[in-house]
């Protein structure tokens, strides 16, 4: 029971940071979809280029 506490505590936490980097206002209607829009983002932009062609095509081939 523990553990589960810590894990739910750290992805709060994890979460209010995202919000606080990205700008997003807790409590809006988007504020999960902003925080979530905006990592994914951060992380697509970070990746090497060749990488992100290896996961779009991934991602195409997944929803076939």
């Amino acid at each position: 029971m523990r553990l589960v506490l810590l894990v739910i505590v750290i992805a709060a936490i994890m979460a209010l940071i995202q919000s606080h980097r990205h700008g997003c206002t807790f409590g809006s209607e988007d504020w999960f979809s902003c925080v979530v829009d905006n990592t994914a983002k951060e992380y697509y932009s970070a990746a090497p280029s060749g990488m992100q062609l290896v996961q779009a095509d991934a991602a195409r081939a997944s929803l076939m």
